[in-house]
Parts: structure tokens; sequence; C-alpha cells
């Protein structure tokens, strides 16, 4: 086997995976040295610890471990370090699309957000990953005096690619700042591997981080003495131009188990990130080919099945990046209101939906 040959079995993996809190750990090692592992709150952050624990290992071999027949054979590797360690490791990290890879996580269950003595709550719509748009909302809520918020998705649960960004990780961070809580109800446009993977607390809502969950499709919960209820996803549109598993999850779209689940039980508010049909859409404003068209047109018909079965007063949604309120009626005559939220920096991203009178009032936000 020649030198080059034998430097590709070499190979610098990265991967992330989920703390007791829900937040991202990022895990590397080189492939054929597993030994040489290390870890980090980013991909760089990893990928620059990796490099120090490569220096090392050279260093003890160059000492030591070159007598040890088990470390003998790894010269190619230790001359590698030693002549371009930065020129090989940085462009895998760059190029590299971390899997995730289960760790064993504590036995013990995280307690549930406390939602006592709530009166009223701020709902948002599309972020896409814009944590600036989101600590603004959280920062408009709370000197309205609003601690609670619930999100329609699209969110930007990652990690996404290789970006080194964690959208959970700092809106987390904001929450804290302000004594406030969040809940997501998931988008098509999230990590489904990073919510399939995500332990759930005591109330069954996925942790994403210490004052963050996501609410699993067909969960309901109370704030007060509201009824809420949640079904997320929808169909990715422009998923032509995206990469499974990197920029799009074939999990995204609610399916009718997600529906039944839910129930009839009647419910105050319902939370989905498509729009119910019937449920105050225009026209998009992009364009959307077959079949994507077909498959968006059978998730908002499942949603309206959920509007009709649980004939909650009001419906909190996205998707779509439009401000627009309508009404449905039920052939009972009973009817429900339909919010459209709009995306990050636009003046219909959010809104303060009153507890008491189901009242729902814009939350003034700014452009950056």
């Amino acid at each position: 086997m020649s030198r080059e040959e034998q430097r590709g079995c070499y190979r610098p993996v990265f991967a992330w995976s989920l703390d007791d809190d829900g937040a991202e750990v990022w895990t590397a090692r080189i492939d054929g040295a597993n030994w040489i592992a290390a870890e980090g709150a980013s991909l760089p952050e990893a990928a620059q610890a990796l490099g120090s624990a490569a220096r090392a290992y050279a260093q003890s071999w160059h000492e030591r471990l070159h007598e040890a027949p088990e470390h003998a054979q790894h010269a190619v590797l230790v001359e590698l370090i030693d002549a371009q360690l930065w020129a090989w490791l940085l462009p895998a990290a760059i190029k590299a699309t971390p899997t995730f890879e289960p760790r064993r996580s504590s036995p013990t269950v995280t307690e549930g957000l406390d939602l006592r003595g709530v009166r009223r709550v701020a709902v948002a719509g599309d972020w896409h990953g814009v944590d600036g748009a989101a600590r603004q909302v959280i920062e408009r809520a709370a000197e309205q005096g609003v601690h609670l918020l619930v999100h329609v998705g699209d969110f930007g649960i990652g990690p996404w690619g290789n970006s080194d960004r964690s959208m959970t990780k700092l809106v987390d961070a904001a929450l804290h700042k302000h004594g406030s809580r969040l809940l997501v109800v998931p988008g098509n446009h999230e990590n489904y591997d990073r919510l399939d993977a995500a332990k759930r607390d005591r109330e069954g809502m996925l942790v994403l981080g210490k004052r963050l969950r996501a609410l699993p499709r067909g969960h309901r919960w109370s704030v007060g003495t509201r009824r809420f209820g949640a079904i997320g996803g929808a169909v990715s549109v422009d998923r032509r131009h995206r990469a499974p598993g990197v920029s799009w999850w074939p999990q995204e779209a609610p399916m009718q188990a997600d529906v039944d689940t839910l129930s009839d039980e009647p419910l105050d508010v319902l939370v989905t990130h498509d729009v119910p049909e019937g449920g105050a859409l225009v026209k998009s404003g992009f364009p959307v080919r077959e079949p994507e068209l077909s498959e968006a047109n059978e998730v908002r018909a499942l949603l309206r099945q959920a509007v009709d079965r649980t004939k909650p007063h009001l419906v909190f949604c996205g998707h779509w990046h439009q401000r627009r309120s309508g009404v449905i009626t039920h052939p009972d005559g009973s009817q429900t209101t339909t919010h459209v939220l709009d995306m990050e920096w636009t003046h219909g991203n959010a809104v303060v939906l009153d507890l008491d009178t189901l009242d729902v009032q814009p939350l003034i936000t700014q452009s950056p």
C-alpha cells in the first residue's frame, strides 16, 4: 500500500448529539484512530479540539508510543499531523455533513415548564433560524409583561448542514435573560432527526433547552384554563432544491395518525404550521409545482379535519409568509377564527393572545 493510500485510511469524522438539557454537543474523531477524539459546543470548536488532540497524540508518539506495536503502525498518521494537520483537518470540517450519534442520556426526567397563572401568550410566525428576529419578539413580549411564547414553526431547529450556529441555544439564552419560556410547534424547516432524538419532559414536550420545548404532533396541553393542541409540519414546496437529511427531512409532513392522536375533544386554541383548508390563505407568493402542490393541499385538508373535529375558537399558523385572518364555519354553525402569521422581521410576525377574552392584538416589532 502506498503512503497516499495509507493516508486515505484516516479520515476526520464529525457528529452531533444532545445533552440532558436538549442542547447540541458536537463530537469529532479521526476514523482509523478513534482514540483521537474531542467534542465542543459547535462544529468549529470540536474541530479545533480535535486538532489539539491530534497534536498531543503526535507528541506522545514521538516520545514513547512509537515503540508500542499497536501505535508503530500509525507513523503515516503522525507524519500527516506533523506536516499538514490544519490543511487536512479544516477542509474536512468545512465540507462535513455531520451525522447524529445517540448518547446515553441521564435517567432523570426533565421537569415540565410551569405554565400556571399565565394570562397572556405571544404567538409568533416563521423565524427560519434568524435569532435576531426571535430575540426581538421575546424582548418586546417581555416589555409588555408576556413571558410565555408559542411559535407556529419554521423556527430553525438545527443542526443544519455544517453550520456552527445553534438557533436553540441562542434563543434559550434570550429566554433566560427575560425570564420567558417558548413552545415550538415544528414546521417543515426543522431538523427532524434532532426532534426524533430529543428527550421528553414530564408533560410529554420535547426538550430543546432549559426554557425551550417543541410539541409533538397531536399533543395537548393547558395554559391556565385554556386547552391548546398542536399539529406541526408541512410540505416543503421547494424540496427539489434541498438535500435530504441536510436541509430537508422526509418526516416533515403531518399524517392522519397525528390528527387521530389529537382526538375529538374540544380545544380553545389549535396551533398548526400550515394553514387549514378554508383558513384565509391567499394565493402563494412563490411558484409551487406538482407534486408538491397536491401534497400541500392534502396536508391542508388534513388540518381542516382537525379543526372540524376539535372546533377551536382560534387557530394560529404560518408557513406561507402572509398575515391573514379568516373564519371557518362548521356545519353546526360554530366558528373558528384563523390567524395566519407572517415571517421574521415583518409587522405581522407576532401577536399577543389574551387568554381571558381570547382577544388577539399585534405585537409590534421593527425591521433590522
